[in-house]
């Protein structure tokens, strides 16, 4: 913004002061308190749209937040569209952009994000359904991939280890809050730390992440194997006073396919069976120890092969109804569940009922057929079968193949990235990747702003970084 435009805005806003207090006092009524309000988030807005790094951080940081914000620190509901009005501020950079800078968006991806959607609006001519819906699934699903595009686009430089010290008081004071909400809430799916209520899921998946900014740090020799112990103890800690039974399953694999993937990226295999060993020694004792105390602290179980048990396995993954009554789908059966009851005939299974058409709401008119027939169910809770719902198996099968594109584009990019830091992060986010393919069955978390304005800030920094090198190594 030019400094005419800034004088003319300020000269405004004084005006408008001096009309308010003048209203204010005949009428009565305390409209100043209001204005002020309005005009904080205006000057706010702003400093926001001055900066380009300052944007994206707080829209991905506000993001996380969000749900404890409204949830647990009781602010007004309406701030969950804090971050919609974010991500159109970056949206409208990104445009503002392209016209000033002449420079295109140079990124790998777009042409399968434009394939979606095209397959998207087929689906809407096809269904026929209200375009209400289908704007709201827009917001739902495109608003990831405008912080995808702003991460990659805009100009900002991230200090890796800025972002290690941020998450370093967010695993502490993570701790703290789960502390209290395990004395405090009675419904320990609650018991999610900054993520709210209803949270244990994007809790596990975001200690994921984390925990791959970790083993990245050690990889590359800037912690010892005493940090990586400290930090699992933490946040396994957090997982067996949130009563988080999967972290028992996926932080092991995740820790073993890292370390793996290390000594291959590095080539020097003469390490891996040391590593391989040593973290065995360490997942199965934090196994162990973590399963004796989640069973002293919670009594659902009696033991560790009730916990361990292929009847406990089978009632969480494949049986008739996730939970007990007797309708939800499951997490691997419910594909077939929505294929059988829903997807009937070969246009719905290719194309889906349309984007939108199945999205939770809780204004009827955003609430699409599908939605208002099919809600019993609960698909939304896991995010395979709801994909599969409103994009079909084609949709599902071009949204993988993204992040197999961009799991096999990771390991090139480490190769080629000369910066220390841009080698952390990348295998970091390798980590990352992994975790969104382990935990798509899981639950539908990447829906979620915590977890997918996270994820896809990430990815937008990869591409940033495959475009670097490659205009170098053109040069």
């Amino acid at each position: 913004m030019n400094l005419k435009v800034e004088k003319r805005l300020q000269g405004f806003i004084i005006s408008l002061y001096i009309l308010i207090f003048i209203a204010n006092i005949f009428l009565g009524n305390d409209i100043l308190l209001k204005f002020n309000i309005i005009v904080v988030a205006m000057f706010f807005m702003i400093f926001l749209m001055k900066s380009n790094k300052v944007l994206l951080i707080t829209t991905v940081i506000l993001a996380i937040f969000n749900g404890f914000l409204i949830q647990e620190l009781h602010f007004p509901s309406s701030i969950q569209y804090s971050v919609d009005i974010l991500t159109v501020f970056i949206f409208i950079k990104i445009i503002y952009s392209i016209f000033q800078h002449k420079r295109k968006i140079n990124n790998s991806m777009l042409k399968y994000i434009v394939l979606i959607f095209v397959l998207q609006l087929i689906a809407l001519l096809i269904n026929n359904y209200s375009t209400l819906p289908f704007i709201w699934g827009i917001r739902n699903l495109y608003r990831f991939f405008i912080i995808f595009v702003g991460f990659q686009y805009l100009d900002i430089e991230l200090d890796y280890r800025n972002v290690i010290t941020f998450f370093k008081y967010f695993i502490m004071m993570q701790l703290g809050v789960i502390i209290f909400q395990h004395f405090k809430e009675v419904d320990f799916d609650n018991i999610s730390g900054f993520f709210g209520i209803k949270g244990t899921g994007i809790t596990l998946i975001f200690l994921m992440f984390i925990c791959s900014f970790w083993i990245s740090n050690y990889v590359h020799k800037k912690i010892k194997i005493s940090g990586i112990l400290i930090f699992l103890v933490i946040i396994f800690a957090q997982f067996i006073l949130g009563s988080v039974k999967a972290s028992f399953f996926y932080i092991p694999i995740l820790l073993y396919i890292m370390i793996i993937l290390s000594v291959i990226t590095n080539g020097n295999y003469k390490v891996l069976l040391k590593k391989v060993i040593l973290f065995s020694i360490i997942i199965v004792g934090l196994v162990m120890v973590s399963t004796t105390l989640y069973l002293k602290v919670f009594s659902d179980f009696s033991s560790a092969e009730n916990l361990y048990s292929k009847d406990y396995l089978k009632s969480i993954l494949v049986s008739g109804s996730y939970n007990s009554d007797g309708n939800t789908i499951n997490r691997l059966s419910g594909i077939g569940t929505i294929n059988d009851l829903v997807l009937k005939d070969y246009a719905k299974k290719i194309i889906g009922v349309g984007l939108g058409n199945a999205s939770p709401n809780k204004y009827e008119s955003l609430q699409g057929d599908y939605f208002k027939k099919y809600s019993q169910l609960n698909y939304n809770w896991f995010f395979i079968p709801y994909y599969v719902l409103e994009n079909g198996f084609l949709g599902l099968g071009i949204f993988l193949l993204i992040f197999i594109i961009m799991l096999f584009k990771s390991f090139k990019i480490y190769n080629q990235v000369k910066k220390e830091e841009e080698k952390l992060l990348v295998f970091a986010y390798i980590g990352c990747v992994i975790t969104v393919l382990l935990t798509l069955i899981y639950n539908s978390a990447l829906y979620t702003v915590q977890i997918g304005y996270f994820f896809w800030a990430i990815s937008g920094l990869l591409i940033k970084f495959e475009n670097k090198y490659k205009y170098v190594k053109s040069v």
